[in-house]
């Protein structure tokens, strides 16, 4: 008689398998709530502090910044982190600190008095450099007065305050860097500009209220982070090619350009339309001058029309002639009488008496200390005979 065993039941090793599964995601999830996990990674101040950015939810401050924090740590270049190749990155400290109303200044000078304000983008804002190493900084050591930082917001926006009415500067810098002077963009909203108009922006009462990321999402985020940093590494090793479409790589195999200034840069001049941006900035300037505040036009040019030597040569042929679209822009605002500093030339003559001057870093689209200082020197030229006048 045959003796009935239980030996071909899979029904008690499935079991088995399941409770150890089950045991092993316990003690998985034990560990992960006990371990350190990495912080939002981070790779300069700009981010680190910015509302649009990192694991934070946005404040009610007016500036484009957290108000009252202050980020001390690594640096390297935003494209630099597009490519996610650490052999890009050229890495520096970096001092970053803002004021009470979300701006880049020393806490408590928010309420001025000021002698110069200056707005712009992350190039005026200073991303990539120090606290004092931004134009606005340099900027105050020339004139030994009071120069307060507003970059890195809309200036269209930024200018509405109603604090620069109600304590005037007695001098504006607008700046804008060159690949986003384009008709439609930021620099034509000017236009619509009425003095005033905007919140009064009183400096927020005490540290900004943040919503941190949960564990669950900081694990993913660096999870996917590592992993980018992994996958872009072996792309080029095996096949010589960024995983990014946002830059390219110069011929110097180190210097990296923004694909949005090369497109740009090839763009045709009607595309661009210099009048209207021409005539956009003179509707600020009429506004400003009603209030007794002069108005001096920046263009910071891009890295792509200063250094042309170290693109492709085919891609070099498609761009229209390096400054073209600096040069036709400063001509119309000097037949409209609008103040403006120039810095294609200083920049292009510095480089030629130095070939080797690094005014952009290589793994940014923003100045080092020298090219911030040197921009510096030219915008206190063209302000003093302001100042003087007055």
């Amino acid at each position: 008689m045959a003796i009935e065993t239980d030996a071909g039941d899979p029904r008690p090793r499935a079991a088995a398998a399941f409770w150890m599964v089950v045991v092993v995601l316990l003690l998985g999830t034990e560990l992960f709530f006990h371990l350190r996990l990495p912080d939002w990674p981070y790779y300069r101040g700009w981010n680190a502090t910015h509302q649009d950015s990192g694991p934070y939810a946005p404040c009610g401050a007016p500036g484009p910044f957290f108000p009252d924090v202050r980020y001390e740590g690594a640096c390297y270049g935003d494209l630099a982190f597009l490519t996610d190749l650490p052999a890009f990155r050229s890495p520096r400290p970096q001092v970053f600190t803002t004021d009470g109303y979300g701006y880049r200044n020393t806490p408590g000078s928010e309420l001025g008095p000021w002698t110069v304000v200056a707005f712009g983008d992350s190039v005026m804002a200073g991303s990539g450099i120090s606290d004092g190493q931004t134009l606005p900084a340099r900027l105050a050591e020339r004139l030994g007065t009071v120069v307060y930082n507003a970059g890195g917001a809309d200036a269209s926006i930024a200018l509405a305050e109603r604090r620069w009415i109600e304590t005037p500067p007695r001098v504006v810098i607008v700046e804008s860097v060159e690949r986003f002077l384009l008709a439609d963009d930021a620099t034509e909203r000017l236009a619509s500009l009425v003095p005033g108009s905007g919140p009064a922006a009183a400096p927020a009462s005490g540290p900004p209220e943040r919503r941190a990321r949960g564990r669950w999402s900081r694990a993913y985020s660096a999870a996917t982070h590592f992993g980018s940093l992994a996958y872009a590494d072996l792309s080029y090793r095996l096949f010589g090619e960024l995983t990014t479409r946002a830059c390219i790589v110069g011929t110097d195999e180190r210097t990296l350009f923004s694909i949005e200034e090369l497109t740009h840069a090839a763009a045709p001049p009607a595309l661009v339309g210099a009048e209207r941006i021409a005539d956009a900035v003179a509707f600020a300037r009429d506004a400003l001058r009603a209030h007794g505040i002069e108005l001096v036009f920046l263009i910071s040019p891009d890295k792509a029309t200063l250094h042309r030597d170290l693109l492709p040569t085919d891609l070099a042929r498609s761009l229209r002639p390096a400054g073209e679209h600096v040069r036709a822009l400063q001509s119309l605002l000097a037949e409209r009488g609008v103040p403006y500093a120039d810095l294609l030339e200083p920049f292009q003559a510095a480089l030629a008496a130095d070939p080797g001057a690094a005014l952009f870093w290589p793994d940014d689209t923003h100045w080092t200390p020298r090219g911030a200082a040197l921009a510096a020197a030219v915008v206190a030229e063209r302000i003093e005979p302001l100042l003087a006048a007055r």
